[in-house]
């Protein structure tokens, strides 16, 4: 059956001004916190992209450095301006989800309730801070489903077009997207939608999708395929069949999307399934499949691959849609009361306490392995690189590491240029480099272990510089005088220069 847009009955005033009240506060504290938190690593390398005019990247696909684009045409090429994309796709997130929850339910606190429970996880209140190219296909994602439930409530087959439109956004953001793919299929396997297979709009809505997504296919093809290669060894390589991975998965995704709200999303989204097969509600059985086959997907890979902490995080506000869409809001108001109190009393707290850990306080909660503190203090690092670079006459520096030569580019690589010798498949079609600048005397900095690819006999006496944030040091980079070695700054594909493993 479809479903029109139920009338909305009015929201408790308690829930709307606590929800006014948190949003408000945690975006002030959202700008704060991207101005003054220490660049990341991996923002450094998207910060990279940014100022290149490639068509696609290696690791990802071009959307995140557009996203880093936006944000710099108003504050420059600074913290906030690399951050502020994202910190504008969230708003529009909660807006598009919660009108989702609203039509489906005749709820505002069923809308309200959405947005309280994003701004409760540090996933989405806190951590859509960070440069990721999650974030907007979180965007694109809830801009799809919304499509989806206007498609249903109009039988406008124009939808399709938007539908597209967003599929194609959500490609060029990340791979994973093709994980939605399912839920447009069951979709069309109820009758009332079956009937587009035969109509010219869906088919226009994934040419749509096709066009959008291009660049990174010729990109691809121009490139023998390296970004899906790429990607394709890291979700296809596993381990012996364990339960370890698994429980990492659980437990982080746990603590980050919401002690209470992992289990409440997906125990709504089960009782969302059992609703949507009795009552044949299309969009009620998409967004369960969108929820479930990704959730389903990570479970069965977590058993022999080591889950990356960023690919799930599309996925848990879809739970969260789907749970609020699961409650009786008009007859269960005692219940909803006490899921609201369980859903903000714990996450609010928490997650206003790491904003201020950050931006108010200069202590070390948990020693070196503090998370905020794992990928902090390299500016005064890089300082010292500078300052040892300078004292042993090195003209620049030479990195094996894509994340210390990105943060590295970031601190001092107007002073003194900075170049990763290996891994050269991460710059192609990057704009050339001056050979000229790449000659005489370097000094390597490395992290873990040195490359092959840098000669031990070139290498002088290590030096020991240390990473420290808030005086608590975090690891030790080595630094090594280079003498006779030119990096080869265009190798051909396949090469040790080239290969990224």
């Amino acid at each position: 059956m479809t479903a029109a847009a139920l009338p909305a009955a009015p929201p408790s005033r308690w829930l709307l001004w606590l929800t006014i009240a948190v949003v408000v506060a945690f975006t002030v504290l959202r700008l704060w916190f991207a101005a003054s938190l220490d660049f990341r690593s991996d923002e450094a390398y998207y910060w990279t992209w940014s100022h290149q005019n490639a068509m696609s990247f290696l690791d990802q696909p071009p959307m995140v450095a557009w996203f880093e684009r936006i944000g710099q045409l108003f504050f420059g090429d600074t913290l906030l301006g690399a951050r502020f994309g994202q910190i504008l796709a969230l708003p529009l997130i909660e807006l598009l989800l919660a009108d989702i929850a609203r039509r489906r339910t005749g709820s505002w606190n069923a809308a309200l309730f959405v947005v309280l429970a994003l701004e409760s996880a540090i996933y989405y209140a806190l951590i859509t801070t960070i440069v990721e190219p999650s974030i907007p296909l979180l965007l694109f994602t809830s801009l799809l489903l919304w499509a989806v439930c206007r498609l249903d409530e109009t039988m406008d087959g124009r939808w399709w077009l938007l539908i597209g439109v967003a599929g194609g956004l959500a490609l060029l953001s990340k791979y994973i997207a093709l994980l939605l793919l399912p839920a447009l299929l069951v979709l069309l396997v109820f009758p009332q939608h079956r009937r587009w297979l035969r109509s010219p709009w869906p088919w226009a809505g994934a040419v749509i999708a096709l066009i959008l997504f291009s660049p990174v296919l010729v990109w691809n093809a121009q490139h023998q395929w390296a970004s899906f290669a790429f990607q394709g060894v890291r979700l296809g390589a596993g381990h012996t069949l364990g339960i370890g991975n698994l429980i990492r998965f659980l437990g982080y995704d746990t603590i980050c999307a919401g002690l209470l709200l992992v289990p409440l999303a997906i125990y709504g989204a089960a009782r969302l399934a059992v609703r949507a097969v009795r009552e044949h509600r299309a969009v009620e059985a998409a967004l369960v499949v969108a929820f479930f086959f990704p959730l389903l997907f990570f479970v069965f890979r977590s058993l022999t691959l080591q889950i990356n902490q960023s690919w799930a995080f599309f996925m848990w506000p879809i739970g969260v849609l789907a749970l609020a869409i699961s409650i009786p809001w008009s007859a269960a108001l005692k219940r909803t009361k006490v899921l609201i109190a369980a859903v903000a009393v714990p996450g609010l707290p928490l997650v206003a306490a790491l904003f201020l850990h950050q931006i108010a306080d200069d202590r070390v909660w948990l020693g070196a392995g503090d998370p905020f503190g794992q990928d902090a203090g390299f500016g005064q690092m890089a300082d010292d690189v500078l300052a040892d670079a300078k004292a042993t006459g090195a003209t620049w520096i030479a990195t094996t590491e894509y994340r210390t030569y990105a943060l590295l580019l970031w601190h001092i690589g107007k002073q003194i240029p900075v170049v990763q010798v290996n891994e050269r498949a991460r710059f192609i079609d990057f704009a050339p480099r001056d050979p000229a600048q790449f000659t005489g005397k370097a000094l390597y900095v490395w992290r873990d272990a040195p490359s092959d690819i840098v000669p031990p006999t070139d290498r002088s006496a290590p030096d020991k510089i240390p990473l420290v944030w808030r005086g608590q040091k975090i690891a030790d980079f080595t630094a090594e005088t280079l003498r006779n070695f030119t990096p080869e700054l265009d190798p051909a594909p396949g090469s040790p220069g080239w290969r990224w493993n």
